[in-house]
């Protein structure tokens, strides 16, 4: 939808604040105290002071939230939600006890006593009223009034027309980002089950040195793809710079022609393993020199590898987990990358508007569930494989795949395991969107009036730059970053 009146979007940094714990109940009561202090702080100035403004307006205009798909953000918006139509109840019902226009006398006097009966018994009677402290009656009081201007708002907007009742609608939205995380996460998952189910050799278990000198057996998270490309970014690009070989490393992948920056797995990017499983078959026969290397190199146990580097070598080594590496590449080729770019590159689209996009995904997963030669195959066309029809991102990877599918047997079977894991996946995290949902009955007003980003890169990049903040400035305080933040 194009914005009213060619007008564009503008994002506000509420600031970053700590919580005492992570319950729903606790950073919904922050979200409110958070907006009741700004308006205290406006209405204390000069400006203030002649233009008092109410904190209700504010979570009367509240369109939405988004935020990731755990439980507990979902909870959070229910619990906002409730307080947005509090707020809206409670203005109208107030207008309506200031201007007698859209209820009468008689029912503002039913509502009254109704409440007033209800405040008494709860609190046991007119003679525990007169023993109750002033402070506390007059509490009571102003809940009282409350309660009654909510009851009669609930009645206004009974009696208002359906368009109004809707524009006070609100919607949450997943972050982009996080869905591909979370059908990453189950596309390998379902692909470490499937050996199993199919009768197939899985990925060499690759545990600890403690568990691997008991008698317990691998989990599933133990082998495989994600589990080698993680030991991997451990020993390469540790997120720790005391720990790691990262130095030694990007000296010695020079060899390749120029310095290999390895994906940061250590710390849990977005599609790091996707990208990580690319570096490895773009360069295989690299880290396993590098394993040589380090083994000639030690004075203490020369020739010798410590335990996770014996499990990279072994991992390197082993088909199966080359066949899961080759499945995330892919993924990563012609799914993760086109659509992150998709929805980075988006401009100010609305996030809500993306329901046609992420149904040509699925779309597309499906059709490579039905049709793996799209991606696996002496010639792999980016017209069809990539989810954007746009050309490879890394075509050398893909050139190594046509090179060598025929020895991976098993590569057809492991592509639509992941595919189809993705796919319920996002079936799953794109709810939102789905036909009857409060968001496919909204209008592209309603849209456009509820707008936000695709992705929660935003918040997300806040918190990050708090931690970079802290690196160079361990004593600074959360008013003192957000008040820089802010005034920017």
């Amino acid at each position: 939808m194009v914005p009213p009146q060619g007008l564009k979007p503008k994002d506000r940094f509420l600031g970053i604040t700590p919580e005492l714990n992570h319950t729903a109940a606790t950073q919904v009561e922050g979200f409110k105290q958070r907006i009741q202090q700004l308006c205290d702080d406006y209405n204390a100035s000069p400006l203030g002071t002649a233009h008092h403004f109410d904190s209700r307006k504010i979570w009367q205009k509240m369109t939405g939230y988004l935020s990731d798909h755990a439980s507990d953000q979902k909870k959070v918006f229910r619990g906002l939600e409730t307080y947005h139509r509090e707020c809206n109840f409670e203005l109208l019902g107030e207008k309506a006890m200031l201007d007698g226009l859209d209820v009468d006398e008689s029912e503002m006097e039913q509502v009254l006593d109704e409440k007033a009966e209800e405040m008494m018994r709860s609190i046991g009677g007119a003679r525990c009223w007169t023993e109750l402290p002033e402070e506390e009656r007059l509490r009571l009081g102003k809940n009282l009034i409350r309660d009654a201007e909510i009851c009669l708002g609930e009645r206004v907007l009974e009696r208002l027309p359906e368009e109004m009742k809707e524009d006070m609608g609100c919607y949450w939205s997943g972050c982009g980002m996080h869905k591909d995380l979370n059908a990453v996460k189950e596309g390998a998952e379902r692909m470490s089950k499937w050996w199993e189910e199919a009768g197939k050799t899985p990925p060499i278990a690759l545990m600890n040195k403690f568990k691997a000198g008991s008698d317990s057996e691998a989990s599933r998270s133990e082998r495989g793809g994600i589990k080698i490309t993680n030991l991997i970014g451990a020993l390469v690009k540790n997120k720790d710079p005391k720990k790691g070989q990262q130095d030694r490393f990007r000296t010695f992948s020079r060899r390749v022609g120029h310095e290999v920056h390895f994906p940061d797995t250590s710390n849990n990017r977005y599609q790091s393993n996707a990208y990580a499983a690319a570096e490895v078959l773009r360069h295989p026969q690299l880290y396993l020199d590098f394993l040589t290397f380090l083994a000639d190199t030690k004075t203490s146990t020369p020739g010798q590898l410590n335990h996770m580097e014996e499990n990279i070598r072994r991992g390197l080594m082993d088909k199966p987990t080359i066949t899961e590496i080759i499945v995330l590449a892919l993924y990563g080729e012609a799914i993760s990358a086109p659509f992150s770019r998709l929805l980075r590159l988006s401009g100010d689209k609305n996030g809500l508007d993306f329901g046609p996009d992420y149904d040509h995904l699925k779309r597309h997963l499906k059709n490579v569930i039905d049709h793996p030669n799209l991606l696996i195959g002496p010639k792999i066309d980016s017209a069809t494989g990539a989810v954007d029809g746009k050309p490879w991102r890394n075509i050398d990877i893909i050139q190594k795949v046509e090179q060598s599918h025929n020895d991976y047997p098993d590569l057809k079977g492991a592509l639509r395991a992941f595919f189809q894991g993705a796919l319920d996946k996002l079936e799953k995290f794109t709810t939102e969107f789905k036909e009857g949902s409060p968001l496919s009955k909204a209008t592209p007003e309603q849209r456009w009036l509820a707008f936000r980003r695709p992705t929660n890169d935003l918040n997300e990049g806040a918190l990050g730059l708090l931690r970079r903040t802290y690196r160079r400035f361990s004593n600074i305080k959360f008013g003192q970053l957000n008040a820089r933040l802010m005034c920017k």
